[in-house]
């Protein structure tokens, strides 16, 4: 679990460390009430792969506590459910990953989880 029943505030909510290897298939699901248009990068998937600098396709922030990152958002006012899948990146044995508000800090996550597949 990352987090159920919250309101994504611009603090981001961490899972635990994860172990994982370059094999593993990591899926993360959120189930979230979106109350901004879908234009509006309403909240960030945040990812720390455990090391300072690290080849990833996702972006990196200049902000040390975001990390690694993805934007969120979904129709206005829809309860949906966002499945990213993430790669796991050359040297990575752990990861963590997170939620925050972006543009909107009243995203309404009902359930968030990650899967990992260790093959």
């Amino acid at each position: 679990d990352i987090c159920n029943s919250t309101i994504l505030t611009k603090t981001t909510v961490w899972s635990d460390y994860i172990k994982v290897s370059n094999n593993s298939v990591v899926t993360v699901i959120v189930e979230a009430e979106f109350p901004m248009n879908t234009e509006s990068k309403q909240a960030l998937l945040s990812v720390d792969y455990g090391k300072d600098s690290i080849e990833s396709e996702l972006r990196k922030s200049k902000n040390s506590e975001i990390g690694y990152f993805e934007y969120l958002s979904a129709p206005t006012n829809k309860r949906i459910e966002l499945l990213i899948d993430l790669k796991v990146p050359d040297g990575c044995d752990e990861i963590r990953i997170g939620l925050r508000g972006w543009k909107s800090t009243q995203v309404k996550v009902i359930e968030a989880i990650v899967s990992v597949l260790n093959p």
